[in-house]
Order: C-alpha cells, then sequence, then structure tokens
C-alpha cells in the first residue's frame, strides 16, 4: 500500500492522454428487445425452469431437491408443488401470499 501511495500507478493518466475522440457516436437506439418479443416466449423452457428455482425464495431442502431433479419436467414440477404448498400455507396463517 505504502509503495502504491509514493509511487501511483499511470497507467491510466498514460491512456487518457493517448486516446482518440470517435468519429461516430450512436446516437439513436433502433428498438430496445423488450418492445421488440414477449420475454416469455422467448426465454427457453429449460432456462426458465432453471431461473424459478434459483431465485425461489425456498429453503435449502427444496432447492436441494430441484437441484437433484433427474429431468426438466420433474423440477419444474417440485417447483410448482413447493409453491403451492407455501401460498396454501400463507393462506391459512392469513398471510396475502407471494407479492
Amino acid at each position: 500500500m505504502r509503495y502504491v501511495m509514493r509511487y501511483p500507478p499511470t497507467m491510466l493518466t498514460i491512456e487518457q492522454a493517448t486516446a482518440i475522440v470517435p468519429r461516430t457516436v450512436e446516437s439513436e437506439v433502433l428498438c430496445s428487445p423488450a418492445t421488440r418479443i414477449d420475454p416469455t416466449t422467448a426465454i427457453a423452457e429449460m432456462a426458465l425452469v432453471n431461473a424459478l428455482a434459483m431465485m425461489s425464495p425456498y429453503g435449502a431442502p427444496e432447492k436441494q431437491a430441484m437441484l437433484e431433479a433427474p429431468d426438466l419436467k420433474t423440477r419444474a414440477e417440485i417447483l410448482i408443488a413447493v409453491t403451492e404448498m407455501d401460498l396454501a400455507k400463507k393462506r391459512t396463517s392469513g398471510d396475502t401470499g407471494l407479492q
């Protein structure tokens, strides 16, 4: 740390001095991908199920069961079953459910 304070790196200042200004600048965005395609149809089923399984708010045993599922269909069925159980538990406790 002391070395860096005594001899500060000069790489960035040298790069800034030798950088060139771009000749063309893109100023118009033709269209964003979110407006062109429907997000749920563009994602492959495997990526969608895996992403939902990873982002799910469930504990380690539930996520481990999804991880050890032999195929995509089983993983999706486990995810649906765990979500339905969680929603049923929240309904009986008076909670409004997922938000």
